[in-house]
Order: C-alpha cells, then sequence, then structure tokens
C-alpha cells in the first residue's frame, strides 16, 4: 500500500512539475537562432564580429540595443518613417557628412513565402524592418558620404 501511494505522489509531482514549467511566468524564452554582427569602423578594421542568440520576441534593432551601445533617429521618408543608425559601439556618425551602411549575407523572407538570397547585400529596408534570420550575418559599416 505504501508503494502505491508513493508511485502516486512521484505521478502526481512529475505531472505538477512539468505543468508549471511549462506555464512559468519566468520561463526562458527558447533560441530561434543565431546571427552574427559585424561592424566595421571609418578606418575599414572590424570592431565588432560577434555570433548572437535571438528568441521569436526580439527584432535586429532591440538585439543590437541590448548588447551594444546604439543610437538612432527617426525620420520621414517619402515611403513612411522609419529609424536610422546613428552609433553602434565604437562607430559613431552624423547622417550628414557620414553614414552607417547595412548589408545582409543570408537571406530575407518574402511576403508570398519565398525568400530572396543576399551575398554581402544592402539592406532594402530600415533597421527597424530589418527581420532576424537564423545564419544570417548583418554587417554595419562607417560610410562617408560621397564615398
Amino acid at each position: 500500500m505504501k508503494l502505491i501511494a508513493s508511485a502516486a505522489v512521484v505521478l502526481f509531482m512529475s505531472i505538477f512539475m512539468a505543468y508549471v514549467s511549462d506555464v512559468s511566468p519566468f520561463e526562458q524564452q527558447h533560441t530561434l537562432g543565431e546571427i552574427t554582427i559585424i561592424v566595421i569602423d571609418e578606418f575599414g578594421d572590424v570592431v565588432i564580429d560577434e555570433t548572437l542568440s535571438f528568441n521569436d520576441e526580439d527584432t535586429l534593432l532591440s538585439l543590437l540595443d541590448e548588447h551594444y551601445t546604439i543610437v538612432y533617429t527617426s525620420t520621414a521618408f517619402s515611403m513612411g518613417t522609419g529609424r536610422i543608425l546613428l552609433e553602434i559601439g565604437p562607430v559613431s556618425t552624423d547622417f550628414e557628412k557620414d553614414f552607417i551602411e547595412i548589408r545582409i549575407t543570408g537571406y530575407l523572407p518574402k511576403s508570398n513565402g519565398n525568400r530572396v538570397i543576399m551575398h554581402d547585400d544592402l539592406s532594402p529596408v530600415g533597421i527597424d524592418l530589418i527581420p532576424l534570420v537564423d545564419g544570417n550575418t548583418y554587417q554595419f559599416r562607417y560610410k562617408k558620404i560621397g564615398s
């Protein structure tokens, strides 16, 4: 009888722990993937080259903000409003004489389910619209205007 009662308690505790760990608000987010961040300064030197993990709640902007010192501004374009990255880590610009160019290696998903393969290509969208894709490399290059 004690053996049956002990087995029932162990079974109940196992089910309870599985339930609690599944619905806990303190549960760690599950990693969806990893990306590589590369930052190149005005001398052409790589000043940041790191792999970061991300989950479904992250955006590229939030991930950069979490791991680096960043400064950005919002501005109006002909197609709407967007954010411009002015500083990341030791690379700083003013967007009048210089800027940070964003290049992507990997792929970007399209709304029709297809994807665009990127090979060190300029990002077609601003920093706040770039999706996180597992395995992609996002490169931030200092550029002088007119160069």
